[in-house]
């Protein structure tokens, strides 16, 4: 019988250190408030190109989250231009170069329950400024899981680029695990 073990690249860095704050939870409202919404916070920034407003963006808002209560948006929360929007972590990765790793997150792009709106939903996956991966799930009401594999560099830079408004694209609780072998 072999037997397989989980060694990860370097014992200081952990699963939850690689890919901190996933689940958006480390950005709340103000004052009590129900819900808001913000461009970036200490653990993910979220740009528009030149003239865009809004185009990513994190919400405290659980009705729209997949888990606990917060959650990002690509494409214009104001509805305001059709841009599309770019969210990252607001630091590189810790990773180990050269090894692979999963990266796993839910996506939904029912923000206007309106099929025809969402019907040009995609979303753009890019690492170290190469794409990974494009979804173009159309209109889908339901939390959906996906996960590809990635391979480290070292400081990695991990990004989502959706798509425009009012093709919106919700992400949330995003990890990045190493492989075990």
């Amino acid at each position: 019988m072999v037997k397989a073990t989980l060694s990860l690249p370097n014992p200081e860095v952990t699963p939850a250190r690689m890919l901190f704050d996933g689940s958006f939870e480390g950005y709340t409202c103000d004052s009590g408030a129900d819900a808001c919404s913000t461009y970036s916070y200490a653990n993910w920034v979220g740009t528009s190109p030149s003239g865009g407003n809004f185009d990513a963006s994190i919400f405290d808002d659980a009705k729209f989250a997949h888990s606990g209560r917060s959650v990002a948006l690509l494409g214009s929360a104001t509805n305001a231009d059709t841009l599309s929007g770019t969210l990252a972590p607001a630091s590189p990765i810790t990773t180990e170069a050269g090894f692979s790793y999963t990266l796993q997150f839910f996506y939904s792009t029912s923000f206007t329950d309106e099929e025809a709106d969402e019907a040009g939903a995609s979303l753009e996956i890019i690492w170290n400024g190469t794409p990974v991966d494009t979804i173009t799930p159309g209109y889908q009401s339901q939390w959906v899981g996906y996960q590809t594999t990635v391979v480290a560099q070292g400081n990695d830079i991990l990004q989502f680029v959706g798509s425009p408004a009012p093709a919106f694209v919700w992400i949330d609780d995003v990890s990045l695990l190493p492989l075990s072998i």
